[in-house]
Order: C-alpha cells, then sequence, then structure tokens
C-alpha cells in the first residue's frame, strides 16, 4: 500500500467509521438512556455507508462490554470522581484489545463527568486556576465529544455515547459566532488551540448529522482556524495571533487540514472584507515557505495558481516549521521548542507528525525520526530514547498526552506492526496507560498535563488507544461437523 492509501485508509481509522450514528446524532430530542456498545476497530478499508434516507434508526444491541452510565456523580477535588463510578462496572467482553479496554473505560469516565448542559468543565475536572476559562472548557469539550463519537463503528452503535457528543456539540455550537469564531479570540486561554479542536470535532459530527447549517458552520470555523489563527510571524501558536509558533499546534494545524480537506472541505467560507479579499495569498509569502527564495533572474509562480487558499494555509504551516528549524539537518526537520533554541525531542515528534501531513514522504522525516528514536539497541530490540522520553516518572510527570497522541499518529502511518519502531512506542505506551489508568476511567496527571486536569488526559489517551489498537480478530472457523455449502463445478 502506498503512502497516499494508507494516509486515506488511516483517516477512517482514526474517525473510527460512523455507520448509522447519524440519526441519533441529529435527533431533535436525546433518545431515553440505553446500552451502550463499545466501538469495533475497523480495517483499513472504508466503510460503505448507505444514503442517509435509507438508513434505520439504530437499535440498541445487549452487550456486557460498557455498561449503562450510573447517575452523574460529585466530582473529586483532583478531577477524579468517587467510588461507584461506572468503569468500576466495566466487564471485559471477549476478544476486546488492552487498548480498547482502557479506551473503553476512559468514555465511561468522560460520560460520568460531563455537566448536564454537555460541557466539559475545566475547574471542576481539575486544571490550574488559568486554565479555568472558557477557551480551556471548549477545548476539553471538542476532545470529549471527539471520543464519544469515535465509540461507535458501523453497525455497531454506542448510542449512549453519541447522544453525549451531541448535547457537547450543541453547547460548542452555543458558544460559536456566525462567522465560525468559537469562544473568546480575545479572552485567557489558547483562543487558537480551542479552534482547532472544535473544528475537528465539527468535521466530524458532520458525519452523523444530515443537518446542511452544521456543514457550513464546520466549513466557516476550519476557515477561521487555518486562516486567522496564524502566529505573526509564520506557524500557529496556541493563541490567536500570537508572536511566535509552536510545534505541536503547527502539528495540530496540519492535521486540521489534512483530514478536512479529505472530506471536502474548502476553506473558502470567510466574509469578504478590504483587508481579508477570498482566494488570495495571505501576507505570508508562500514561495519562500514552499520552496525557498527566488533565485536571482527566476521567476516566481503564478499567485493565482489553483488552489491559492490551500497554498495559502501550507505556506503559513511551513513557515512556521521554517522559523522553528533548530538547525542541525539541512533537511530542516529537527525543530526547537522556542525560536532560535536546541533541538527539542518534544517539539521534533510535533514536527515529525505536522511534516509528514503535508508531505507523506519517509525522506521528509528521516532527520527527525534520526532524532526521536536515536541508536537501536540489538540487545533489548528496542529503542531506548524512546524509553527515556516517554514514561511515567515519580507522578506521571514523564510525558506529556498531546506529544503521545502526535507522536502515535506519526509511528502509525509510517510503520507496521511488526517494525521495531512500531514495537517500541506502541507496546510501552500501551504498558504504561494500562499500568496507570485510575480506577474511574481516567489518568492522574503531573508535568505538563497537571495544569489541564483529567479530562484532558483521559480524551487524548483515548484518541491515542484508538490509532493503535489492533484490528479485531477474525470470526471463527465453523465448527467440524458443520456443513459447508459450496457451489458444484461445473
Amino acid at each position: 500500500m502506498n503512502t497516499s492509501s494508507k494516509l486515506l485508509c488511516a483517516a477512517v481509522v482514526v474517525v473510527a467509521s460512523v455507520g448509522a450514528s447519524w440519526f441519533v446524532f441529529s435527533q431533535s430530542e436525546l433518545p431515553p438512556p440505553s446500552t451502550p456498545v463499545p466501538v469495533v476497530q475497523t480495517s483499513e478499508k472504508p466503510v460503505e455507508v448507505k444514503p442517509a434516507e435509507f438508513i434505520p434508526a439504530p437499535k440498541p444491541v445487549a452487550t456486557n462490554s460498557v455498561p449503562n452510565a450510573v447517575p452523574k456523580l460529585a466530582v473529586n477535588p483532583d478531577g477524579s470522581i468517587p467510588s461507584g463510578a461506572s468503569a468500576l462496572k466495566y466487564k471485559v467482553p471477549q476478544d476486546r484489545s488492552l487498548d480498547m479496554q482502557l479506551f473503553d473505560k476512559a468514555i465511561l469516565y468522560l460520560m460520568d463527568v460531563q455537566e448536564d448542559d454537555g460541557h466539559f468543565d475545566s475547574k471542576k475536572t481539575g486544571a490550574a486556576p488559568e486554565f479555568q476559562t472558557l477557551n480551556n472548557d471548549i477545548i476539553l469539550t471538542s476532545i470529549s465529544a471527539w471520543v464519544l463519537l469515535g465509540s461507535s463503528s458501523g453497525v455497531n452503535q454506542n448510542v449512549e455515547a453519541v447522544a453525549r457528543a451531541r448535547k457537547a456539540v450543541k453547547w460548542l455550537e452555543s458558544k460559536t459566532k456566525p462567522d465560525g469564531t468559537i469562544g473568546d479570540v480575545n479572552g485567557p486561554g489558547e483562543s487558537a488551540m480551542a479552534q482547532m479542536f472544535a473544528s475537528d470535532t465539527f468535521r466530524l459530527a458532520v458525519t452523523y448529522s444530515m443537518r446542511d447549517s452544521l456543514r457550513q458552520a464546520t466549513s466557516r470555523m476550519n476557515s477561521v482556524a487555518l486562516r486567522r489563527m496564524s502566529a505573526k510571524n509564520g506557524g500557529f501558536g496556541p493563541i490567536a495571533k500570537c508572536d511566535e509558533p509552536s510545534t505541536e499546534m503547527l502539528a495540530l494545524s496540519a492535521f486540521v487540514f489534512k483530514f478536512a480537506g479529505y472530506d471536502g472541505f474548502k476553506f473558502d467560507s470567510l466574509t469578504e472584507t478590504p483587508d481579508e479579499p477570498k482566494s488570495t495569498a495571505s501576507k505570508i509569502d508562500v514561495w519562500v515557505g514552499k520552496e525557498g527564495p527566488a533565485k536571482s533572474g527566476e521567476k516566481k509562480p503564478d499567485s493565482k495558481a489553483a488552489f491559492p487558499i490551500e497554498d495559502e494555509i501550507l505556506g503559513a504551516i511551513r513557515a512556521g516549521f521554517k522559523r522553528l528549524d533548530a538547525k542541525t539537518d539541512p533537511s530542516g526537520a529537527v525543530f526547537c521548542e522556542k525560536v532560535g533554541g536546541p533541538a527539542d525531542w518534544r517539539a521534533t515528534v510535533g514536527g515529525m507528525q505536522g511534516m509528514f501531513l503535508i508531505n507523506p514522504s519517509r525522506s521528509s522525516v528521516n532527520p527527525a525520526l534520526a532524532f526521536v528514536f536515536g541508536p537501536f539497541d540489538k540487545a533489548t530490540e528496542s529503542y531506548p530514547r524512546i524509553l527515556e522520553n516517554v514514561s511515567w516518572g515519580k507522578s506521571g510527570e514523564g510525558y506529556d498526552a498531546m506529544s503521545l497522541w502526535q507522536g502515535s499518529i506519526a509511528v502509525i502511518y509510517m510503520f507496521t506492526e511488526d517494525k521495531y519502531e512500531s514495537k517500541t512506542w506502541v507496546g510501552n505506551l500501551r504498558t504504561m496507560l494500562k499500568e496507570h489508568q485510575g480506577p474511574d476511567g481516567s489518568w492522574p496527571v503531573a508535568g505538563m498535563d497537571a495544569k489541564r486536569g483529567r479530562v484532558w488526559r483521559a480524551g487524548l489517551h483515548a484518541m491515542t488507544m484508538a490509532l493503535t489498537a489492533p484490528p479485531p480478530p477474525p470470526p471463527a472457523p465453523p465448527p467440524d461437523d458443520q456443513t459447508i455449502n459450496t457451489p458444484a463445478v461445473k
């Protein structure tokens, strides 16, 4: 399978397929609580969905895999929930992979701590005071809605989780302005990150809904995220129009851009203004961002390209990567955390994911791979540098959830399960997250994640587990005494 095909198939895996969930998501009233059905990991082949008008209402399927959510519980001061949580009642279904067991329990945690109006509260789930803002509530609600939507696959529908996701999206809609801007652009919190995560959640929600208004809103949100939120000096940072970019935001912007493009969004929904005409390149020099400065006497490409808006966005992303180049390799694939700083492992993980999404070739990220993985240890058949940078630490401070998710995206796209790179990365994080998932389905927070609270880790870890989970085993062969009818050979 070539890289382009793998990326397209991975898009299907990332969104966990959706099947007939549009019916639940589009209803004007929420359905009564029902027994949720676990997500079923899809194969690489995209799921064929019937036209909406022919899809019947999904019927709850009895299962012992995910119990009904218990009545809403008071949240402890650290963001965990008291004993009696839904995850404590979880029974492992037959043939359920470890990754999806962790995913299931994280889903139950998220349903337990969701507010009655659909949003996820930063303060109540343990975020630091400076992160108890509307913008950060939007980030947590977007991530959680994304995960809840991804809990259904094909004909197997987690009706309760999709209904909860619908409430979350409704709350997000209530915080969205007519032009597609969500939250408070000039207020406290990470406004650009809120716009990015909300935009991608709306993109996924569109596949569950028949409302054309939702698709139009998503188009506006994507356009705002990728055309109005860029940093002043190129790229994207956590705050709209911030001074400098960050690689985790460059990776997130590349993710939003790539998958919105797969779903047919054109990023042309901004209202025309005198200083921001539609379908023109941004103030960033796209030619410099893409290929380097023009040589003496060399003609730059025609500014009226076939895809000027897409070129504008790619130019902004590439300009950010160029600004954060650690200058350790001519390819510019190794990055620093701050402009002019030393090469940084975490920054390079985000840069590696972002670069590969916008330029899906191994050669473009080989220096980043060498820096992130380090030398191969033949004795242990692993890459020790991964174990050094992705570890629990004393209290959970040895990694951060965003890098874990973004690195997993890159590893899943570039390596098959039998490669040592995949075995080291996936095997290490799988063991770490299993050992430290709490009885309520969340993970304790420490280090860089401490300021964001438990929903941040629970949501991103669930997204990571959905990526790394192996496909379900094939059906068992028929028993020996079962007759198999085969067509006669003429």
